[in-house]
């Protein structure tokens, strides 16, 4: 408005409607050129260096919000409507797109996504730090922000009562709802999302789920009267957010996180986690309908959106699959080990079990603590007093070799038939042969299969009976 009456207005100004009623396209398209060409009148040849398209669609979004007309198109006749949804308008952000393109436009200050090998750099320097809410806390957060392909903070606000064991595989997976994502604009746009374990630990959500919760189990009620996972790191979601996005700034910014960032030239940043995770999951084979069913991107805009149930098990499960890192796995009690549900919950996660109602999902995340308390690389991540207190409960029980770990990990299938989500076990060789040493038999349906086992029992259960 300020262009337009060539007058300088406070920022605290108010344009009544009649003002924004007067505004034409070509206002419009002035102070657009002025933000991107630096004058409201550029030449034929200008480049536009001082600002992007994107920034373009920003200010016309936010125009639009205050126009009394907004969802009317601009009418050349009457000229009346919104002058943002125009022809002129729309043709000054494709020139400035084809400049960009041709790199004749300002240079893109857009996050990148993270590669693999930086992905994995930023949990490890998250858990060498000295503080251990950041040593636990954080990687948790960045963890499970990857594992539901999410922002920040979406995760922030995930709250201690959706993670629940998993309605069909209650044995090794949860699922928990991020109802307070930013595209999440009505109730059933949230529903249950599976999670899985990860074939390489460094990246397993219920196994940094598992440490986190033992240490720091929240209790204390948020400002929405619910109790948030990430309680200890902040009282509120805002601050939990703030606090993550400034320390991954920080090691973002950091000359040892430089030194594996492949593209110097380009920026990262916590938004990057979430291209990392997109991007990771397309590589893999995961469609964009996958992604937008993981993602919880917005998918009600058609009729028939209306009569479509959200919660869609088998796309959802796709995607968590890819992006379990080392393949998706379960945690499984290993035969003739001597433990049971009982001992998991009172000698493994004893704080957890106190606190959470859900006993099958305590179960499920004590098998991935115990695992990583028997195994040679894993027993890292694990805090010494956790470590120390599980072995020596472990020791009085043990009638396996000291060798052999009482938790095995079995990779599974994800598959969908006939509208259902079937998991099942993949061949693992390594697991065979320790369950023949240790005289363990299997019947047909709880023993590993092959991709051609799978198929065949799948075909002789659909046949009619």
């Amino acid at each position: 408005m300020s262009l337009k009456d060539g007058v300088m207005y406070p920022q605290d100004h108010i344009s009544c409607a009649s003002d924004l009623l007067s505004l034409k396209p070509s206002h419009v398209v002035e102070f657009f050129s002025l933000k991107v060409y630096g004058t409201p009148y550029p030449d034929a040849d200008a480049k536009p260096q001082f600002g992007r398209s994107s920034s373009l669609e920003s200010y016309k979004k936010q125009i639009i919000y205050f126009m009394p007309n907004k969802l009317v198109a601009w009418n050349v006749a009457s000229e009346s409507g919104n002058p943002t949804r125009s022809i002129p308008v729309n043709e000054l952000i494709k020139k400035v797109k084809k400049e960009e393109v041709r790199k004749r436009g300002k240079a893109t200050v857009a996050r990148r996504p993270l590669e693999l090998n930086e992905f994995e750099k930023l949990v490890d320097m998250l858990r060498l730090d000295r503080d251990p809410l950041k040593k636990y806390g954080y990687s948790c957060l960045v963890i499970l922000q990857f594992h539901f392909l999410a922002r920040i903070d979406d995760t922030s606000a995930m709250m201690i009562d959706e993670i629940r064991a998993h309605d069909t595989y209650k044995a090794f997976a949860l699922r928990s709802r991020l109802c307070w994502s930013k595209n999440v604009l009505e109730e059933r746009a949230a529903p249950p999302q599976i999670m899985f374990g990860s074939g390489n630990y460094k990246f397993c959500c219920l196994l940094t789920l598992a440490i986190f919760l033992e240490l720091y189990y929240p209790v204390d009620v948020n400002e929405n009267d619910q109790v948030n996972v990430f309680a200890a790191i902040n009282p509120t979601t805002a601050g939990i957010k703030q606090r993550i996005s400034r320390h991954l700034k920080k090691i973002f910014m950091s000359e040892e996180f430089g030194a594996v960032i492949e593209m110097m030239k380009e920026v990262v940043g916590s938004h990057s986690i979430r291209k990392f995770a997109s991007t990771h999951a397309r590589r893999s084979g995961c469609s964009r309908d996958d992604l937008n069913v993981r993602g919880r991107w917005k998918r009600f805009k058609q009729m028939v959106d209306t009569y479509v149930d959200p919660d869609i098990p088998f796309p959802d499960a796709k995607t968590a699959a890819a992006l379990s890192i080392g393949a998706p796995i379960k945690y499984e009690l290993r035969n003739g080990c001597g433990l049971d549900d009982c001992w998991l919950l009172e000698n493994v996660l004893p704080e957890v079990h106190k606190r959470h109602d859900d006993r099958k999902a305590v179960v499920t995340l004590s098998k991935a603590l115990l695992w990583a308390c028997f195994d040679s690389e894993a027993q890292e991540l694990v805090p010494l007093e956790i470590l120390k207190r599980v072995h020596t409960v472990y020791e009085g029980v043990r009638k396996l070799s000291p060798t052999v770990n009482p938790v095995r990990k079995v990779p599974i299938l994800v598959s969908g038939h006939e509208g259902q989500l079937i998991i099942e076990e993949l061949f693992d060789v390594e697991s065979q042969q320790v369950g023949v040493e240790a005289g363990t038999a299997h019947d047909e349906y709880s023993s590993p299969a092959t991709p051609e086992e799978i198929n065949r029992r799948r075909n002789r259960q659909s046949l009619p009976n």
